[in-house]
């Protein structure tokens, strides 16, 4: 059985890869979701491109041996627009909020919730060219005890 952090990934990135003109948003970013740090090429890598990374757990002690938790991840997206570049990352930006911000906050009852807590500009290399980036964090709570 998988845990409640590796369940909201897997959710996490069926709903990113859902992004795709066809489906009503700005990009098809929804082709080239990955996981984990990326090295981006901006001549040979195909973009838009988005990639999750797991962050920070906080824990609060409830009752017990029980726990609430809350998991941070951190989606990247990329894109390498010579023309427009700003224009690039907000659509890019606004079709990962869409994608996430859906009704159902539970993940398909994965969590309690998953809660936007922000964006920012990430790193991108020196050589990455016209790559410009945008960093989305989500938060999901969830509780785990001892013994389940």
């Amino acid at each position: 059985m998988s845990s409640v952090p590796e369940q909201s990934l897997t959710a996490i990135e069926t709903r990113l890869k859902a992004i795709k003109r066809a489906g009503g948003y700005n990009t098809d970013a929804g082709y080239n979701v990955k996981q984990g740090e990326l090295t981006l090429d901006p001549v040979s890598d195909d973009f838009p491109v988005i990639t999750i990374l797991s962050g920070d757990e906080d824990t609060e002690h409830l009752t017990g041996r029980s726990y609430r938790n809350e998991r941070a991840f951190n989606i990247e997206g990329y894109t390498n627009d010579q023309d427009a570049p700003t224009t690039a990352i907000l659509q890019l930006e606004a079709d990962i909020k869409q994608a996430i911000e859906q009704a159902d906050e539970t993940l398909g009852g994965i969590v309690h919730y998953i809660d936007y807590r922000g964006s920012e500009e990430p790193q991108v290399a020196e050589n990455s060219g016209s790559v410009a980036g945008i960093r989305i964090t989500y938060v999901v709570t969830y509780d785990r005890s001892y013994g389940t």
